[in-house]
């Protein structure tokens, strides 16, 4: 097994022998498979799963986001759907995240917990960036 010192075992409360040895039976890299087993047993959905069996959709829905067929507003409920199906895929709308909505920005955080930890931003694509000295922000003559 490979060594790290991403561990650091101190006052030898845990043997060094249990997470560096190479034996099958009673080792840390044993217990892991174990669990790795356990999870691909119990057929639950990961992000993993559930990008594999979206991945062409989610594709093929970003990429209608470039099509010049589609008026504004067309191309404003499209990013939204291709948005709810990449938080989808990546597990954040399966009912276990507190969500809070600010316009384009949502804040998720695990229930009992007030911070949130995350926070996404909804955008839409466009076909150029403006140069800095041309942003609206700024007044001009700056």
């Amino acid at each position: 097994m490979p060594s790290s010192d991403a561990l650091i075992v101190v006052e030898d409360w845990i043997s060094e022998h249990f997470f560096t040895t190479d034996a099958r039976k009673e080792s840390f890299q044993k217990l892991v498979l174990d669990r790795r087993k356990q999870w691909d047993g119990e057929d639950v959905p990961t992000t993993r799963t559930r990008f594999t069996e979206r991945a062409s959709k989610l594709a093929t829905m970003l990429a209608a986001l470039y099509s010049e067929d589609l008026d504004e507003a067309a191309r404003a409920e499209a990013a939204e759907q291709a948005h709810e199906e990449l938080l989808r895929v990546l597990g954040y709308s399966t009912g276990e995240f507190r969500i809070r909505r600010d316009g384009p920005v949502r804040w998720f955080s695990t229930a009992g917990i007030e911070q949130s930890a995350l926070a996404v931003v909804t955008a839409r694509p466009v076909e150029v960036v403006p140069k800095k000295k041309e942003w609206p922000h700024q007044s001009a003559g700056r």
